[in-house]
């Protein structure tokens, strides 16, 4: 499925495309017949499968025209970012499908950006850059292979000039301190002052591997305006966090509806262990992510 709903004509109601789109797709008429209320029930269109479809919302088209290849059964499913759009329900009810598709022996080739989609569904990943494949392996080390591709290799320190902000992040470093589930991370910044500005604040973001915004924690204090150079010492009460890579993405500003400077992904660090003592087991995509959770400790010295 390169483009859903490939086929259907805008005069025909929802039944005779229906019928049309699974002829094209080889399906024959007694299959549909068959099949015909399963598919208009995926599709939440019973009500309108009368309807001519250039009359249906762009959801209903859509569910409609899925439903109809998803139902045809094939040995191999090949599915081109569709889900891409739609509604988060359909997208839901699509990979159920799919899934059900590959529970049932047969092989669903996945093509997306979406790493939701593609930890929650598929067993293998095959990741291409530029035309060449540059791992074929299980699905969790695919995504860790594709988000540190996307994000770059991050050090344990980071340094550059100031920039023409007023006030701008020069020199990030990080480690880890404590064990599952209270560790901590500990930042080490330098900030530069080039004008005058608003007292500002820190500010610092937690991303997973599928860039899942998992945390945001804010100080209760403020930097000193009148200060040229701050060495500031950040401690982050960390989650308890399921094995895995995350970022921390770092910004200043006398607001949230201003940013003075902002680097993300400015650090990265791996969890090894489970949040529960004793085990040790390694990321799932079935597992449930964090709850938000904020505390934040600064120093200014």
């Amino acid at each position: 499925m390169l483009e859903v709903g490939t086929g259907f004509h805008p005069e025909l109601t929802g039944r005779e495309n229906l019928y049309l789109n699974g002829a094209i797709l080889g399906m024959r008429r007694a299959e549909i017949a068959r099949k015909f209320d399963e598919i208009a029930a995926f599709a939440v269109v019973e009500k309108f499968i009368d309807t001519p479809v250039k009359h249906y919302s762009s959801g209903m088209y859509m569910r409609l025209a899925f439903a109809v290849a998803a139902y045809l059964e094939p040995e191999i499913l090949v599915v081109d970012e569709v889900l891409a759009v739609g509604d988060a329900e359909f997208q839901k009810k699509c990979l159920g499908k799919m899934s059900d598709v590959a529970k049932g022996g047969r092989t669903v080739l996945l093509v997306s950006h979406n790493m939701g989609a593609i930890q929650t569904l598929c067993m293998r990943i095959c990741l291409l850059r530029q035309g060449r494949l540059v791992f074929d392996g299980p699905a969790d080390q695919g995504v860790a292979v594709y988000a540190g591709g996307e994000r770059g290799n991050q050090a344990d320190r980071w340094c550059r000039s100031a920039g023409a902000a007023p006030l701008s992040f020069t020199e990030i470093s990080a480690r880890l301190e404590g064990d599952q589930p209270c560790i901590c991370l500990i930042l080490d910044l330098r900030l530069r002052r080039t004008d005058t500005h608003s007292r500002a604040f820190l500010a610092v973001d937690l991303r997973d591997e599928v860039e899942v915004t998992l945390m945001q924690a804010l100080p209760a204090g403020f930097l000193d305006a009148d200060r040229v150079d701050h060495n500031v010492r950040v401690t982050v009460a960390l989650p308890p966090l399921i094995p895995g890579r995350y970022w921390a993405s770092l910004w200043v500003g006398p607001h949230n509806t201003e940013t003075y400077d902002a680097v993300e992904s400015a650090v990265c660090f791996e969890i090894i262990t489970s949040p529960t003592p004793g085990r040790t087991f390694p990321h799932h995509r079935t597992h449930g992510w964090v709850v938000p959770h904020s505390w934040l400790e600064m120093c200014d010295t």
